[in-house]
């Protein structure tokens, strides 16, 4: 459910169509752990025209919008069962509202819809906080293909993949500490551009990133791994894990 102003339809349609495929996605992903919980309810995503409105409607209902941003234009609210965004006016900004909602859906659809959703249990201080962001960005970084309603887990310029693969390895956390962390750690990361890294698939691109944003990458790269290598050999693990961190069953640090 989409709800926004009337200003921008072609939004909307585009906010419909990302979020039917990608709630496909989800489910044949995650099938090995059985049927998704088909809930009455709609997920519903407020879209906002501007980010000061967004932001206004954030600070309302008692987010910490200025940290929920992160480096994206949206969140997943779980206390409210719902998912804010913004749509910036810029064409480049508007098109990347589909790796954006791509991963907040991930978030919601994960909390109320996935196979194990009926038990989700997750307490702040519980480590395994690296697949709540890393799995949802790995799903942001799937090839989309919303207008032909195809996807593909194949997509060599993944921005989690060229940053961990191109970076020293003092610029990256440490591994351990990634694995480790919990929602309280991840917090804590600054999140201020403290290093700078040359990625290969831009020629000349030098980003400036911050450690929150060098965790997102490390726990969505290790997601890329988990799901692809050796053909797929490890996706179980990474099922399994994702069960974990979400239900709070079992420890789920590698």
């Amino acid at each position: 459910l989409v709800v926004t102003p009337p200003g921008r339809p072609g939004v909307v349609a585009r906010a419909l169509s990302i979020g039917t495929l990608v709630e496909r996605v989800l489910a044949e992903i995650t099938a090995p752990l059985g049927r998704p919980v088909r809930a009455a309810e709609p997920l519903t995503l407020l879209l906002y025209e501007t980010r000061e409105e967004y932001l206004a409607h954030s600070r309302a209902s008692g987010e910490n919008p200025e940290q929920a941003l992160g480096w994206t234009s949206g969140h997943y609210s779980l206390a409210e069962d719902l998912s804010r965004m913004y749509v910036p006016e810029d064409d480049a900004g508007a098109r990347r509202l589909i790796g954006v909602y791509a991963h907040e859906l991930t978030h919601h659809w994960l909390a109320r819809r996935a196979p194990f959703a009926a038990h989700t249990r997750r307490a702040e201080g519980e480590r395994g906080y690296w697949l709540v962001e890393g799995f949802a960005t790995f799903v942001e970084e799937l090839a989309l293909d919303p207008a032909n309603d195809a996807w593909s887990a194949a997509n060599p310029r993944a921005w989690s993949q060229d940053l961990v693969a191109s970076a020293d390895a003092a610029d990256l956390l440490g591994w351990d500490a990634v694995f480790d962390a919990s929602h309280e750690d991840f917090a804590r990361l600054s999140t201020e551009p403290s290093r700078s890294i040359t990625l290969a698939w831009r020629l000349g691109a030098l980003a400036r990133e911050s450690e929150a944003r060098v965790f997102y990458a490390q726990a969505a790269a290790t997601c890329h791994w988990l799901y692809a290598s050796d053909s797929g050999a490890r996706r179980g693990v990474l099922l399994d894990l994702l069960r974990c961190a979400y239900t709070g069953t079992a420890d789920v640090a590698l």
